[in-house]
Parts: C-alpha cells; sequence; structure tokens
C-alpha cells in the first residue's frame, strides 16, 4: 500500500509504503486482547481461538510473560468446551469493524488434535522482572480451532497475555 504526505510546500509529495501490518492497521484490520491473572501450581489455561469460515485469514501473533515458569502449547484441529467470549479491540480506534477471529478464554480440549509447538517461558530473573517469549506471527487456517494452553509450573505465577492479529482477504496481507 502507498501512501502520499505532502511535503513543505503545496507541490511537494513523498510516496510512503507501507507494509501489510500497518495497512491493516489503518484500513481497521488490526485486533488486540490482553489479559493479565495470577495461576498456581499445575494450574492450566486454555485459550480458544475460532477462525472465520471464509473470507479472512488470520495472521496472528502473541506475546506471553510470567513470573515463574510455564509451558505453552499450540494446538490445531481441537475439539473442546468453548469458554467465555473475550472482547477484541481493534486497534485503529476510528474503525468500526470487528474481529472475525472468535477468542474465548476458560475452554477445555476435550480431543486433542495436532501439536504445533511447544514452548517453555523459563523463570524470572527477579520478582520484578517477568520473563517473556514473542511468538512469530502465523497465518491461520480458514474454519479452524486452535487452542492456545498454557500450564504454570508454579504457584503464585502473574501471567500476562497479550494476542494480536490482523484480517486480510488474502494469505500473504492484501
Amino acid at each position: 500500500m502507498s501512501v502520499f504526505l505532502r511535503g513543505m510546500n503545496k507541490y511537494e509529495m513523498t510516496e510512503v509504503n507501507l507494509n501489510h501490518i500497518e495497512s491493516a492497521k489503518l484500513n481497521g484490520k488490526s485486533f488486540t486482547v490482553a489479559i493479565t491473572g495470577a495461576l498456581t501450581s499445575q494450574e492450566v489455561v486454555f485459550w480458544k481461538l475460532t477462525t472465520p469460515a471464509a473470507g479472512s485469514f488470520i495472521h496472528w501473533n502473541h506475546k506471553i510473560l510470567g513470573s515463574k515458569a510455564s509451558t505453552v502449547e499450540l494446538w490445531e484441529v481441537v475439539d473442546g468446551t468453548t469458554g467465555a467470549q473475550v472482547t477484541a479491540y481493534n486497534v485503529n480506534r476510528a474503525s468500526a469493524n470487528t474481529a472475525g477471529l472468535n477468542v474465548a478464554l476458560g475452554a477445555t480440549i476435550t480431543t486433542t488434535g495436532t501439536l504445533i509447538w511447544q514452548r517453555l517461558l523459563p523463570n524470572a530473573q527477579t520478582d520484578a522482572v517477568a520473563s517473556g517469549l514473542d511468538f512469530p506471527m502465523m497465518i491461520l487456517q480458514t474454519n479452524q480451532t486452535y487452542h492456545l494452553k498454557v500450564i504454570s509450573q508454579a504457584a503464585a505465577n502473574t501471567m500476562s497475555y497479550q494476542l494480536n492479529w490482523h484480517e486480510a482477504t488474502e494469505r500473504y496481507g492484501r
């Protein structure tokens, strides 16, 4: 996407190329969810992500911070309970667009599918510093269910989750 900005005088124009992520933000197709909570030892938290049946490809990434060690897994093609719907906010606050990705917290898995990845979130160095993982962007399949599973390895584990995504009509962000 190209945007033209007016220069110092009315005849000067500068072309600025935006990547697909910035373009999605400007077009009101970029969303976020952020939640913080404390977990007990071996407590499991499930996020259920349900992608739209058609029309949008979800370009998704997330960041997880914790005060203690945790295991984080992403499962694809799973069955389970729905959980509680979480409100997704449009990053472009001037846009009325709503998210096509359905995000729920507190779901459970009854039938596992494919384990896409599993990572260990290590212990934080001190109580004042959180240990974190910033995950790369993934393009999720349409009409699919994913579960993000977090297992706390210690008590009094303060966790912070931030899920970010943008929705595009093509796999490559246009």
